[in-house]
């Protein structure tokens, strides 16, 4: 299932999701963003007129400025209908189904945690990770209204917190191997569940955001790429 990132519309293939990207006003919040790049040079004005040692709205003007030159950049992608949250604390509407359907995951709870807290579609304000390479040692998080790079082993040793900070109470026989391994890792820091962990991250974990990181991408080339166009047109 694919889900536009702008209205919530939902697709069976990707290719219904490209040509509902593609297809002139199809997306009506893709419109605006649209819109808003004609806007963009107006507002760097304003932002420069503004003589912020005098106003009083300084950090929410440059948060303003900041999300709709990034979301239409095609440079990082941050929804105009949805501020990021900041990485470690991330919200979930149905925070009570998200922990059900990890208890239910058995050995994929992790994963399914995973899934649900960073790379829900429907929350695109909790996607504060962005993995940009599979040899690399740093990925990025969301901070402060700006993405920061952090180490990537440090990173899942946060996720792991907030998992056992979710899940600890459980009392589900069937995660109750894993979460006995994460208690290891997050309260004990025993060196080797540490180092189990890591690997067990890289493996699987690293790919998966990996993966979703070039979604989001895939998607700011499409709004990029048709602005791009759109320019072209007018000058021939």
């Amino acid at each position: 299932m694919e889900i536009c990132l702008l209205c919530k519309q939902q697709f069976a293939e990707k290719r219904g999701l490209k040509e509902h990207y593609h297809k002139k006003q199809a997306c009506v919040p893709q419109k605006r963003v649209l819109e808003l790049y004609k806007s963009l040079h107006k507002l760097i004005q304003y932002k420069k007129e503004l003589g912020y040692s005098e106003h009083q709205n300084k950090d929410e003007i440059d948060v303003i400025f900041n999300t709709i030159e990034s979301t239409i950049s095609g440079v990082e992608l941050n929804p105009i209908y949805s501020k990021l949250n900041d990485f470690g604390k991330e919200t979930h509407k149905n925070i009570n189904e998200v922990f059900s359907k990890v208890e239910r995951a058995g050995d994929n709870a992790f994963k399914v945690y995973i899934r649900n807290m960073y790379c829900d579609r429907k929350s695109p304000e909790n996607r504060t990770i962005k993995v940009t390479s599979m040899s690399g040692i740093y990925c990025k998080v969301f901070q402060d209204d700006e993405w920061e790079l952090e180490c990537y082993e440090e990173v899942m040793l946060r996720i792991a917190k907030g998992f056992w900070d979710m899940m600890g109470v459980s009392e589900n026989d069937d995660i109750q191997d894993y979460l006995e391994f994460i208690y290891e890792v997050v309260k004990k820091k025993d060196s080797k569940a540490i180092k189990k962990y890591i690997s067990y991250c890289k493996k699987s974990i690293l790919p998966f955001f990996y993966n979703e990181t070039k979604r989001d991408k895939e998607f700011s080339y499409l709004v990029h790429n048709k602005k791009k166009k759109k320019a072209i047109r007018k000058k021939g």
